[in-house]
């Protein structure tokens, strides 16, 4: 699991079984082109990750109880006090039920995850 999670934050890490040194490419070759698709697709999910930890960070912040509570505000008054909605209050209640205040660190592991790819930055985990 650890060398997936390297992998990640790390991309130039060699899968098992694969050359450590990629010939090198001149700028108009084909490969060099490519590359830059897959930059461009890297902060995509970057940007991707950041905005989807941002939303579960304000699930988790403003979780009320009472909002998925049979006899609770929301079903009396069909409104919730969840930045998100009733879909952030519902995953909110379902993180925090199963993970307590860790969530709040999967959150962060997400934002960390985001910015890395957004900055194509590496950090290799050893």
């Amino acid at each position: 699991m650890w060398y997936m999670v390297g992998r990640i934050l790390d991309p130039g890490v060699p899968l098992p079984g694969q050359a450590t040194h990629a010939p090198t490419a001149s700028a108009s070759s084909p490969s060099a082109r490519e590359g830059r698709g897959v930059d461009v697709w890297m902060e995509a999910y970057g940007i991707a990750l950041l905005a989807s930890a941002t939303v579960f960070f304000l699930c988790l912040a403003s979780y009320d109880s009472s909002d998925v509570h049979a006899a609770g505000l929301a079903a009396r008054s069909g409104r919730t006090l969840n930045l998100a909605g009733p879909v952030g209050a519902h995953l909110a209640d379902l993180a925090l039920t199963a993970f307590g205040g860790a969530s709040f660190v999967l959150a962060s592991a997400m934002a960390f995850a985001g910015g890395a790819f957004l900055l194509r930055r590496s950090f290799p985990v050893r």
